[in-house]
């Protein structure tokens, strides 16, 4: 009789510390995307068993009453048993519970799509701070949808590409629906950012295997910025009405050829205005008359446009002169030709003497130039006739420069023109003087 009383002590002891380590809350419902489960608990044997497809995400709807006040509160809802160190499970945030009201609250289970096809346990727990809990469990029967493709990995040959070169890619697709893929499976690389893409075709892939694809060419283009590109990896099947897409990224590197291509914007330019002269240093003679420093000028442009001479550093030696004019007007594609005339006054001391000249339009200096006279002093006063006869040869000497520099401006006029129309078809930036 003792002993039978000591019994009942321990049972009712046990009864109480179980009874103590609860939570003071029920769990009154529980939906899977909306379909009420029955627990294991309130249905022993009898309870309805939900099936769902591997592969989806499922909202899970806990209602939940407490008796008693409840500080610090989390609902958990869990699948074990899945091979992987991937967790099925969510957990809501902490909150606190008051006596005799019913709360909702929802969580997310993802189920991979690698989960063997068989009956799990989904298990509701709600535990506080204290370490008691109150839990349920349902019945799940997990199986898989008849078409269901999964993009297993994806390989970059090389990991990082070089701009210019060439990226090969491999993808690992695995069936992991309940029906062979007869019509075959399409996978397509594509990086959306450079408008490029590559595709394979597989034949068949049947039930739970796994293959591999060719090997996709992705041809880089020259000169993309470097950077990192998001890669999508997309696999069409059930005879392409379902597909499914992976996201990945690739590093491109700097191309080693960018820059030294020969590109439309990179081809040189022909200059607007063609500048020509003649020797930059003559002998002069004092007293007997003067020499020639002749420019040639061509508008290669489509305007018409204004140039100016000026020449600076010789007043203290020479007299100068710009014939016909130090200013000109020149139409687009007209040459014309301007004079420098030096001669070296009777002070000027014997030796070389430097002065420059200068040609612009506008504001901007087209050229400048470094000219020198040696100054050579004169025996004797030339005369008239004598001085006349020097400038006439000097004259026909220039004149016959000319001529030659004409032939030669001509030339580039005509190449310029003719490269110009196959510019104007490309529509090429240029810069010219």
């Amino acid at each position: 009789m003792k002993m039978c009383k000591s019994f009942a002590v321990l049972v009712f002891m046990l009864a109480a510390i179980t009874v103590a380590s609860a939570v003071p809350v029920s769990i009154e419902k529980v939906k899977l995307d909306g379909d009420e489960i029955d627990s294991v608990q309130d249905f022993p044997g009898e309870q309805n068993i939900l099936s769902i497809e591997r592969g989806q995400e499922f909202e899970v709807r806990v209602e939940v009453t407490a008796s008693a006040n409840v500080k610090d509160a989390q609902i958990e809802a869990t699948i074990r048993g899945y091979d992987s160190d991937d967790r099925i499970s969510d957990i809501t945030d902490v909150f606190d519970m008051k006596a005799n009201r019913t709360y909702i609250k929802k969580l997310t289970l993802t189920l991979p799509g690698k989960v063997e096809k068989d009956t799990y346990r989904l298990r509701i727990r709600v535990d506080d701070r204290d370490g008691d809990t109150t839990q349920e469990d349902y019945i799940l029967e997990i199986s898989a949808p008849r078409h269901a493709m999964e993009i297993k990995d994806v390989i970059f040959s090389p990991q990082e590409v070089m701009a210019g070169r060439s990226l090969l890619t491999t993808v690992r697709l695995k069936n992991t629906g309940a029906r062979d893929q007869m019509d075959g499976v399409k996978v397509m690389v594509t990086i959306p950012e450079l408008g490029i893409s590559a595709a394979d075709y597989i034949d068949e892939v049947d039930e739970d295997d796994s293959v591999t694809s060719e090997e996709l060419f992705l041809r880089i283009p020259s000169c993309v910025k470097p950077g990192v590109y998001d890669v999508h990896i997309t696999a069409y099947y059930k005879d392409n009405e379902r597909s499914i897409t992976k996201k990945t990224t690739v590093r491109i590197t700097a191309g080693e050829d960018c820059g030294t291509a020969s590109k439309p914007e990179d081809k040189p330019e022909a200059p607007k205005t063609v500048i020509t002269y003649g020797s930059l240093s003559q002998e002069v003679t004092t007293g007997q008359g003067g020499v020639i420093y002749p420019f040639t000028i061509t508008n290669a442009g489509r305007e018409a446009k204004t140039y100016m001479l000026s020449v600076e550093g010789y007043s203290e030696w020479a007299d100068v002169r710009i014939s016909p004019a130090n200013i000109m007007v020149i139409q687009p594609g007209e040459t014309k030709a301007a004079y420098v005339y030096v001669s070296a006054k009777d002070s000027a001391s014997a030796g070389e003497k430097m002065f420059t000249v200068t040609i612009t339009s506008g504001n901007e200096v087209l050229k400048q130039l470094v000219a020198k006279a040696v100054v050579q002093q004169g025996k004797a006063p030339a005369s008239t006739g004598t001085s006349w006869d020097s400038m006439k040869r000097g004259i026909e000497i220039t004149v016959l420069v000319l001529v030659v520099v004409l032939v030669i401006v001509g030339l580039i006029i005509g190449l310029t023109r003719m490269k110009g129309k196959d510019d104007e078809s490309q529509d090429e930036p240029k810069s010219y003087y």
